[in-house]
C-alpha cells in the first residue's frame, strides 16, 4: 500500500494515504475526547478556530485569544507573546551589484505594489452603472425609517456584519451610527449588548436575530421569533430581515474584493472599535484605492 508519493523536492500523500490519513485523524480525534473525559469527567474543552470576534455573553465561550493590545472594556487580558515582523528576501537579493542590507538598498530594487481589492476590482460598480442603481434604490429602499427607525436599522446591519466577519461593513455602519448621533459608548456596547444596559429588551432580541443570522450556517431558531413579536409587528420584523439580507450582500461584496475602506471611517473605526478588538485587516491600503468617502456623505443612501 502506497501512502505517499514523490513529485520534484515534495512528497505528498496519494489517494489511499489521504482516505486513511482522514478515517486516522477522526479515530485519533476522538480517541484524545474519550481520555480527557475520562480523565476530567467535569471539565468539558472545546476549541473553535474561527476569524468572528467572540462575544462571551452570546457564544458560550470561556476564553479567547486576540491580536491587539489588550485593551478590551469588561475582560480581563494576558499577553501570551509579542508580535514579531522582520523583513525577508530571496537569498539572490543578497548578492549582485545592490546587495539588500539596509533600506536605503532598496531604492536600486523593483517597488511592488500591493493591493488587497484583488487586482483593483471596482468597488463602486462604475462598469456596471445598472447594477450600482439597482443596488442604491434598494439601500435606499430598505435602511432609511419606515416603521423601523433607522438607527435600529444599523444597528442591525453592524451586528450581521459583525458576525459575518466584515471589517469594512463593520466600520461603515457603526460610522454611521455615529453620524446619526448615537453615543460612541453605546456602539461599543454593541460587543457586549446582552449584557449592557444601554439596549433595551426589544434592541436586544433585534440583535440576537442579527447575530444569529449572520453567521452561516443560519443559526436562527423559533425562540427567536417569539421574543421578537413581544416588541415587533410582522411588518416591522419583515424590515429587519430585509436590513439582514440586503447587508449580506454588502457583507459578502466587500469582504470578498478587499474593498479599501474610506479614510473617515478608518478613523472613527480606530479610535471607537479598536479598543473593542476592531482592525482593518484587508481593507487598507494606498489613498488613490481607498472609497471616496462613506455612503451617505456621497449620497449613495438616505440619512
Amino acid at each position: 500500500m502506497q501512502l505517499f508519493e514523490k513529485t520534484g523536492r515534495n512528497i505528498k500523500l496519494t489517494e489511499v494515504g489521504s482516505r486513511l490519513h482522514s478515517d486516522v485523524s477522526d479515530a485519533l480525534t476522538g480517541l484524545n475526547e474519550a481520555v480527557d473525559r475520562a480523565t476530567n469527567p467535569d471539565v468539558d474543552i472545546r476549541v473553535s478556530s474561527s476569524g468572528q470576534l467572540v462575544e462571551f455573553d452570546r457564544d458560550q465561550i470561556d476564553l479567547a485569544i486576540r491580536i491587539g493590545d489588550g485593551q478590551y472594556p469588561g475582560l480581563f487580558s494576558e499577553p501570551l507573546l509579542p508580535e514579531i515582523i522582520v523583513p525577508a528576501c530571496h537569498p539572490s537579493l543578497l548578492d549582485g551589484d545592490h546587495p539588500l542590507n539596509t533600506p536605503e538598498d532598496l531604492v536600486h530594487h523593483t517597488l511592488i505594489h500591493f493591493n488587497p481589492a484583488f487586482g483593483g476590482i471596482n468597488t463602486i460598480w462604475k462598469d456596471w452603472p445598472e447594477l450600482r442603481e439597482s443596488m442604491n434604490n434598494i439601500f435606499k429602499l430598505v435602511f432609511p425609517s419606515r416603521k423601523v427607525s433607522g438607527e435600529l436599522k444599523q444597528f442591525v446591519f453592524t451586528a450581521a456584519s459583525l458576525t459575518s466577519g466584515c471589517l469594512h461593513c463593520q466600520s461603515h455602519g457603526s460610522y454611521h451610527l455615529h453620524k446619526g448621533g448615537v453615543p460612541d459608548e453605546k456602539i461599543q456596547a454593541m460587543w457586549t449588548y446582552q449584557s449592557s444596559d444601554l439596549f433595551s429588551e426589544a434592541e436586544r432580541a433585534v440583535l440576537d436575530l442579527a447575530f444569529a443570522a449572520g453567521v452561516a450556517p443560519n443559526a436562527v431558531e423559533p425562540e427567536n421569533y417569539t421574543e421578537l413579536r413581544k416588541h415587533f409587528s410582522d411588518d416591522e420584523i419583515i424590515e429587519l430581515l430585509a436590513v439582514i439580507a440586503v447587508g449580506g450582500f454588502l457583507n459578502r461584496w466587500n469582504d470578498t474584493i478587499a474593498t479599501v475602506t474610506d479614510q473617515k471611517s478608518i478613523d472613527y473605526a480606530n479610535k471607537t472599535l479598536r479598543p473593542v478588538g476592531w482592525d482593518s485587516g484587508k481593507h487598507t491600503g494606498a489613498a488613490e484605492e481607498q472609497r471616496n468617502a462613506h455612503p451617505i456623505t456621497l449620497g449613495w443612501t438616505n440619512k
